[in-house]
């Protein structure tokens, strides 16, 4: 369910939409089916929510202080592990608390909120960054957010093309989430915190193994900070040889030289959200 906060109407022509990653923040501006900017900070330590909109504010007044004037709409999307996906025949918003709070610390002042999935009866439950949903609504007047694993799980179902063993995972700087299918059936849709390429091979192999996956049959998609040239995807190949990279489909025409220079893989599930 997409949320919307308002509190003016800004009538411009572009839309800024933000990936908000404890490990990283990616910001891309947009108009029609044009990319005209797009804007990236890599962190070496986790972030806070505090932080990070620290590091927002930061780059406003920076790198993309002469572009946010004409900014019509502001999409945000969360990319964290405080999240959970429910099934929609045992989804209640009474409940909200209660599918987070065994894997999730929550604070008595956390918000809650949930996205309701298209590609299957699901929804996912996760905790937004209150604090940098007012600064964007004081600056800007509106927005919509939504957790990136949102797409990220309704992107996977919507390629799904054929029947087999199938995983998905997307890398960000601290964590990794992943989905797995077996004849289009959703197995399982997490999330891992790693620390090394070590931790995240790990950590895949054991949830392929918990759900009697065959390395050896399974094909694998990869998406985020990850390329062939990398320790992560030459560790991934030795036990997994049927790895693709997820390619970008979006409908985008991209102007700026540093996304054109990028793999389309690397930001393939952000560009398709947008």
């Amino acid at each position: 369910m997409e949320k919307s906060t308002v509190n003016k109407t800004l009538k411009q022509s572009q839309k800024l939409s933000i990936l908000i990653a404890q490990g990283g923040l990616s910001f891309c501006i947009t108009r029609d089916e044009t990319v005209l900017k797009f804007e990236e900070k890599l962190f070496s330590e986790p972030q806070n929510p505090e932080s990070l909109l620290r590091e927002i504010k930061l780059v406003f007044s920076q790198s993309l202080a002469d572009t946010l004037n004409g900014i019509a709409n502001v999409q945000v999307f969360f990319a964290h592990q405080l999240y959970a996906l429910v099934p929609r025949d045992y989804f209640d918003t009474a409940h909200l608390s209660d599918y987070l709070k065994f894997n999730t610390h929550l604070l008595s002042t956390d918000e809650l909120a949930y996205d309701r999935l298209i590609h299957t009866a699901a929804n996912l439950v996760y905790i937004p960054y209150t604090n940098i949903n007012n600064f964007l609504v004081e600056k800007f007047g509106e927005l919509t957010y939504q957790h990136a694993a949102t797409h990220f799980v309704d992107q996977c179902l919507e390629n799904l093309n054929a029947n087999g063993e199938i995983a998905y995972i997307n890398v960000y700087r601290t964590h990794f989430d992943l989905c797995v299918f077996s004849d289009k059936e959703l197995l399982l849709c997490n999330s891992y915190a790693y620390f090394s390429s070590e931790d995240l091979v790990y950590y895949a192999l054991f949830a392929f193994k918990q759900l009697k996956l065959s390395p050896e049959k399974l094909t694998l998609f990869l998406g985020g900070l990850i390329a062939k040239d990398t320790r992560l995807y030459q560790l991934l190949y030795a036990y997994i040889k049927n790895i693709i990279l997820f390619t970008d489909s979006s409908p985008f025409t991209i102007e700026d030289t540093t996304l054109k220079q990028s793999a389309s893989h690397r930001y393939s599930f952000f560009l398709n959200s947008i």
